[in-house]
């Protein structure tokens, strides 16, 4: 944090404040790749990295496209309960952590008490909504199969969509 301001910048800022997002977004790719590599982030992962920009703001979204055999990204039993808290807890270490190499080359200076927000850039990470979908139907399946259902006609989807538009 810089004295007398709410700025905060990640490690990796000061050395590369004078590049473009378009140069950012790559530095994050090498990073993500060289993490996979040393094992920081399992093998088996990949990403996608991609920049925004609009007229006063820029963002870079990074999707995790690919992951490891049985790695889960729905924790189960939130699934089964209705309960919010969707993303298991490995899935949630990962989002972290792809977070956190976002996050050293960006700074933040917001306000937000006031409505004022500065940043290099605004980021988001999610998983593919392919991986999610794929895994949401399996995990439904299985949960179809172990359960009574509270009306015999009832499915654990259709129990799930009620939970969520009520």
């Amino acid at each position: 944090m810089i004295a007398g301001t709410n700025r905060v910048e990640g490690r990796k800022y000061a050395e590369t404040c004078q590049l473009s997002e378009r140069a950012v977004a790559a530095l994050i790719r090498a990073d993500l790749k060289a993490a996979v590599e040393t094992r920081e982030i399992p093998c088996g992962f990949k990403f996608r990295v991609r920049r925004r920009t609009a007229s006063y703001s820029a963002a870079i979204d990074i999707t995790i496209t690919g992951i490891p055999a049985g790695f889960r990204i729905y924790d189960r039993e939130h699934l089964r309960t209705g309960r919010p808290g969707w993303m298991s807890t490995e899935a949630s270490a990962i989002r972290r952590r792809v977070e956190a190499v976002a996050a050293a080359y960006n700074y933040d200076n917001s306000q937000i008490e006031v409505d004022y927000f500065d940043v290099r850039f605004y980021s988001s990470v999610d998983f593919a909504w392919q991986l999610k979908d794929a895994e949401r139907e399996v995990v439904f399946a299985e949960l179809e199969a172990e359960r009574v259902p509270a009306r015999p006609s009832q499915s654990v989807q259709e129990s799930f969509i009620e939970w969520v538009a009520a």
